[in-house]
């Protein structure tokens, strides 16, 4: 389960990304996130010669909210998710992401890449598709804006040519009068949809509806869009009956049968969700009916920002990349950052082979001392830190970011060591389950794991410990809800959970001075 030889690519501009991939062609793959792309590149259902990694290239996470949401191929889920302005102008995008995995999957994922993706069964694909959005691809010496109807051709299939970029994606504001929803069916809390519906009602101000359309996910090769106006135009002022709707959008998709279920409980669930999704979206246009879109909002490149005030949310400048960690001399010695680049003697966005004697000097603060190593460019973090680095307690499971036990802080956030090159994160800071104590004194996660016995064989404890760290330094008093979706990317195989989100609860207790 470890991704095959590939040449990585590390570019500095976007000039030099869209360079590369247009030399690298159907062979060149783009690395944002990589919490699609790595999987895939572990369990080698793909193997493409080049990774262009264009996490270095400055600008590319703007988030821009203007007459919509415009994300840059940089923009991760759970900012977006986190963003107030995202959800008061387009909250369906917010509904949906709470759908996407799980959080740590979110700290990493990208809303362009999920588009770029073309995964049938994601959220984000099906969110663009029922509100008319749009995709912005750059190539070397061009770009383009495709419809999201015609972006999506098949699974795992779009319009996007070898050598081209989701450059942004566009999600329109909606409409005054309308109400929203995503309702979904999984197997387990954060897997892919067995069946899934977004929906979109729009009341005139009698409380007609004027517009009603679904986008149906996991039933067939792409997202399914169906105008279902027809079926609420006919009801009463305020009293659609959606059942009709959900009879139609049930015998107007062709599901397949597979191992988790049959073509007729998909086609199933899909009309129960109907009903449910254009339900809720018809009670939420009725009360909260959407706020108009803002005035927009620019500004010139290079000019200073917009003056604090309600205003000032409406535009969301790149963050930029993280500053290196500070190290044991206050930051990380110049001529170590500096190595990532490649191979010996080559410049900002030097490639090496992977998988050969070759490869790339990683530099990282791990557990405050600063550690490296030069490894290939296909080594993930979760090897690079057991093996090169020594540190055995990331412990490594299914290798596909399911079960959670690789879990590490990277810059404070929890992420999924299996699903990250360690190339990518030379001059950043990670902390691992060695580094949670303070010296022999556990902290207050570890010292509630054992006062409540909740881990048995342990395999799992070190991902949990990493993610339960994080949710307490960011909510210290979390309700049982948000604990269970804090801890819901991890599984665990002997206890059972109770004894999990005892500690958890126990953990802000004794973070609180309470005993």
């Amino acid at each position: 389960m470890k991704p095959p030889p590939f040449v990585y690519h590390a570019p500095a501009t976007l000039d030099e990304a869209l360079e590369t991939l247009a030399e690298a062609g159907p062979e060149g793959k783009i690395l944002a996130g990589g919490q699609s792309l790595i999987p895939l590149l572990n369990m080698r259902l793909a193997a493409p010669a080049h990774i262009v990694d264009i996490n270095r290239v400055a600008g590319l996470d703007t988030l821009r909210l203007d007459g919509g949401v415009t994300a840059g191929p940089l923009v991760r889920h759970s900012r977006a998710e986190r963003d107030p302005g995202v959800h008061a102008l387009q909250p369906l995008l917010r509904q949906a992401l709470r759908l996407v995995a799980h959080p740590v999957i979110r700290n990493r994922g990208t809303l362009a890449g999920s588009v770029a993706h073309a995964d049938p069964a994601a959220e984000i694909p099906a969110v663009l598709v029922l509100l008319d959005g749009t995709v912005e691809l750059v190539r070397r010496g061009g770009r383009r804006t495709v419809a999201a109807a015609d972006f999506f051709t098949g699974p795992l299939e779009s319009s996007a040519e070898p050598g081209e970029l989701v450059n942004s994606v566009f999600f329109p504001a909606l409409r005054p009068g309308t109400g929203t929803a995503f309702e979904e069916i999984a197997r387990r809390h954060g897997d892919f949809a067995l069946a899934g519906v977004a929906a979109r009602v729009t009341l005139d101000p009698g409380g007609h509806v004027t517009h009603a359309a679904v986008t149906c996910v996991g039933v067939g090769p792409v997202p399914i869009r169906l105008d279902v106006t027809e079926y609420g135009a006919a009801a009463p002022a305020g009293e659609p009956d959606w059942r009709h709707a959900a009879r139609a959008v049930q015998a107007a998709i062709a599901p397949e049968t597979d191992i988790h279920a049959t073509a007729d409980y998909r086609r199933h669930l899909t009309a129960v969700l109907t009903g449910r999704a254009l339900r809720a979206a018809t009670t939420r246009a009725r009360a909260h009916p959407a706020v108009p879109p803002p005035t927009p909002t620019s500004r010139r490149p290079g000019s200073a920002p917009p003056a604090a005030g309600p205003e000032a949310a409406l535009l969301r400048p790149a963050e930029g990349p993280p500053a290196p960690p500070a190290g044991a001399g206050g930051t990380l010695p110049h001529a170590e950052v500096s190595l990532h680049a490649g191979s010996e003697g080559a410049g900002p966005g030097a490639v090496a082979p992977g998988g050969t004697g070759e490869g790339h000097s990683v530099v990282v603060e791990v557990n405050g001392v600063v550690r490296g190593a030069r490894v290939p460019g296909r080594r993930l973090l979760s090897d690079f830190l057991r093996h090169d680095l020594r540190l055995t307690g990331t412990h490594v499971g299914c290798e596909h970011g399911v079960c959670g036990c690789c879990t590490v802080l990277l810059d404070g956030e929890p992420v999924r060591s299996c699903l990250t090159l360690a190339v990518t994160v030379t001059g950043r800071a990670i902390t691992t389950v060695e580094g949670l104590a303070d010296g022999e004194e556990m902290s207050p996660v570890q010292r509630a794991f054992a006062e409540c016995h909740a881990l048995q064989c342990g395999f799992c404890t070190p991902g949990f410990l990493c993610t339960a760290t994080a949710l307490l330094r960011d909510n210290p008093r979390p309700t049982e809800e948000e604990v269970l979706e804090g801890v819901s990317g991890n599984l665990c195989r002997c206890t059972g959970y109770q004894n999990i989100l005892r500690a958890v609860r126990r953990a802000a207790e004794l973070m609180a001075g309470e005993g």
